[in-house]
This record gives structure tokens, sequence and C-alpha cells, in this order.
């Protein structure tokens, strides 16, 4: 149902249906895009860009995330006699 709904929103508004999925379900995402449906193409431009940033924001939460524990990773292997005082 979800494929057949999405192709719908597709051809209606021209674009891909776009929701920041994490921590939602199938039921939950089909709903908001059953609803999404009935509005407007320029209010779903407005929607699909809010949630692409909620995408890219949570994109790159995670990759400063891992950098960090690699960067945390890698000082902390560093013989003792090896570091600056900065560390």
């Amino acid at each position: 149902e979800l494929l057949d709904w999405n192709h719908r929103y597709r051809v209606k508004f021209g674009f891909v249906y776009l929701i920041c999925a994490s921590g939602r379900s199938t039921p939950e995402i089909l709903a908001e895009l059953k609803m999404c449906y009935t509005n407007r193409p320029i209010v779903e431009c407005e929607i699909a860009a809010k949630e692409q940033m909620k995408i890219t924001e949570l994109c790159l939460e995670k990759l400063y995330a891992a950098k960090a524990y690699v960067t945390s990773a890698s000082i902390s292997q560093i013989p003792i006699s090896h570091k600056t005082k900065a560390e």
C-alpha cells in the first residue's frame, strides 16, 4: 500500500514523498502520506524542504558523533610519551 501511495504522490506532485522516517513505523508514515496527499503542491514543497533539513541534521549528528568517537579512540591509543601538553 505504501508503494501505491508513493506512486500516486509522485504523479500528483512531481517528486517523491519525503519524510524523516527515523523512529516512525510504516503505518505512521503511510497515514502521514495520505494526509499530505490532499495538500497543495507549494505546501508539500515546503514540507519536503523541512523534512530534508531534519534528515540532513540527523546525518550530520551521526557523522560528528562517529568522528568524535574515532578521534577520541585514536588519541587514547597514542602512547603518553608522544602526547603534547595541550592534550
